[in-house]
């Protein structure tokens, strides 16, 4: 039987996966503004200090965030 779905990650270490879904408001200004701000290189250091892995993505006013 095949596998199917995405392919896991394996730590050397317990890791948890946080998953977070938003709706923005429908203005691009203040979702560029959002993206930004939350972007790998605008983010606290111990976000990225302590962030693994981090995917996002978006669909019309929806954004999908994974975090690891």
């Amino acid at each position: 039987m095949q596998k199917q779905g995405y392919p896991e990650k394996n730590y050397l270490v317990p890791t948890k996966r946080y998953c977070q879904t938003l709706r923005l408001k429908d203005n691009p200004g203040l979702i560029a503004e959002y993206r930004k701000i939350h972007s790998r290189m605008e983010a606290w250091p111990e976000i990225r200090a302590g962030s693994t892995s981090s995917q996002k993505w978006k669909l019309m006013e929806r954004m999908f965030y994974l975090y690891e």
